[in-house]
């Protein structure tokens, strides 16, 4: 992951370009996936992100 992928809180609408006021973006350094996880279907489709810093709640 690390310099290819982010993630971005305090979007409202997926896709939008436009910041907002709450909007953060971090790094994610780490991806765990379930253990389970098997790619054809939804039987354990869950990932953990660990992001590069905090987010703040607002």
């Amino acid at each position: 992951p690390g310099a290819f992928w982010t993630a971005r809180s305090g979007v409202l609408r997926r896709g939008s370009l436009q910041r907002t006021l709450y909007e953060e973006i971090r790094l994610i350094d780490r991806v765990i996936i379930h253990p389970d996880y098997v790619d054809r279907g939804f039987l354990n489709d869950i990932a953990l992100l660990h992001l590069d810093r905090p987010l703040q709640y607002r």
